[in-house]
């Protein structure tokens, strides 16, 4: 299915064609982690599977695998943005690349006023 990668590391955002399944969800955010949160975005129909091992790391390896903000929320490493059918489901990612290439904002969470900390729990977006 349809998904988009977002890799802080090498800043870049792409398309990526991948099962969905949590094994594979697991092996694409690498280094492989062993475990990953989900942030629901809402009014994307989407779901963003990040590292959750992202801030547990030194400040020196979180600063080399990267950091990102999208939906104001502030991330460490890799990410996949997979679409979500309201059930439960992971269905292909109908978010434009483009407008994820336009949101999401390189950088360590203090070069715009965050707080190095993770945000849980669900983001708010705009319509499309």
């Amino acid at each position: 299915m349809r998904a988009i990668l977002i890799n802080p590391a090498t800043q870049t955002i792409e398309e990526v064609d991948h099962s969905g399944a949590a094994p594979d969800i697991r092996a694409t955010l690498t280094p492989p982690s062993n475990f990953f949160t989900v942030s629901v975005l809402h009014g994307l129909d989407a779901v963003l599977y990040v590292d959750d091992e992202g801030w547990l790391y030194e400040d020196n390896v979180i600063a080399e695998r990267g950091y990102f903000f999208f939906g104001g929320t502030a991330y460490a490493g890799p990410a996949l943005l997979i679409g979500d059918d309201g059930k439960g489901e992971s269905v292909d990612a109908k978010v434009p690349l483009a407008f994820v290439q336009k949101h999401v904002k390189w950088g360590a969470p203090d070069a715009a006023g965050a707080v190095k900390s993770r945000v849980l729990g669900e983001c708010k977006f705009y319509e499309l």
